[in-house]
């Protein structure tokens, strides 16, 4: 066991070898006497915050790829995300249901929205289709087996963001990345470890969409298979129709926050598609977004 002495700083934290199953990294709250408190660092404004996963649940056909791809143009421009500052970062999204010739014509009506060209985004934003490959980042012995081996393309997707510098990775969808058994809590667990363990190297964030179960649509908490979906991520936002009269109103939708470790749990935003991008249905409150003072060691 490692033990990190009073006095030793938050340098010293750092400095500690990753934890292995056998290694414990402990400290005493001495280590922050005299220290200043951290401000929490969000990449978007109390939905999504550094070094953390998130998820977005909503069944198929209800606009999750297009309002990721949303969120990406928005975060690599620095611009609100329907109606949520963003901080201004690189990103990199796998797509694993869409071509490139979709995503092409997506973000031709998603750059009028945001009012800039395809040129604008080039030192910031990748993307890449796997409409056509398999794309599981993590495969295990057997289907009731918690260990968990990552492949071959989850070592050439950390190379790609580490070398982008991209701090939101964007995985549309886990249906499509995830090797495993959805039910198994364990393996489901090793899966959002891995991504979370990515997100602190980046020192950004890792958002992945997912379908949920019947079950899960028709309670409305948007979750699939087993409840360690919704327990392993730091926040989740679940698109939906709107309750009532869904089928007189094709063009709305309602992406509800159904977890927030760090910020306030239960809002909603009310969207419609508009041009081809989802828009706020009525503006949102205008939000501060502080600058952090320095960073939150992980």
């Amino acid at each position: 066991m490692t033990i990190i002495p009073p006095g030793a700083g938050r340098a010293a934290l750092r400095s500690v070898t990753p934890d292995t199953a056998s290694e414990l990294r402990a400290f005493t709250p001495a280590l922050w006497h005299g220290q200043p408190v951290p401000r929490r660092q969000w990449m978007v404004d109390e939905l999504i915050a550094t070094g953390t996963v998130t998820m977005l649940s909503g069944d198929g056909g209800h606009g999750k790829s297009l309002l990721v791809q949303q969120l990406m143009t928005a975060i690599a421009r620095g611009k609100p995300w329907l109606g949520f500052p963003t901080r201004q970062v690189r990103v990199f999204g796998m797509f694993c249901e869409d071509a490139i010739g979709e995503l092409q014509i997506r973000q031709a009506d998603i750059n009028r929205h945001y009012g800039c060209e395809m040129a604008d985004l080039g030192d910031d934003m990748m993307l890449t289709s796997r409409v056509d490959q398999g794309s599981y980042l993590c495969s295990f012995g057997n289907r009731f087996d918690g260990r968990m081996q990552p492949t071959a393309l989850w070592h050439n997707l950390v190379a790609e963001v580490k070398d982008f510098g991209a701090q939101i990775v964007v995985l549309d969808t886990a249906r499509k990345t995830f090797g495993g058994n959805e039910i198994n809590d364990q393996q489901v667990s090793a899966y959002c470890m891995m991504l979370r363990r990515l997100a602190i190297q980046i020192q950004g964030a890792v958002i992945f969409t997912l379908h949920p179960s019947n079950e899960g649509v028709a309670s409305g908490s948007g979750i699939a298979g087993n409840r360690a979906w919704r327990n392993e991520v730091r926040s989740m936002m679940y698109l939906t129709m709107p309750a009532k009269n869904a089928d007189d109103k094709p063009n709305e939708r309602v992406l509800r926050v159904r977890k927030n470790n760090y910020a306030a749990s239960g809002g909603k935003v009310e969207l419609k598609w508009r041009g081809g991008v989802f828009e706020e249905a009525e503006a949102a409150p205008a939000r501060n977004w502080p600058e952090p003072e320095f960073e939150t060691p992980f």
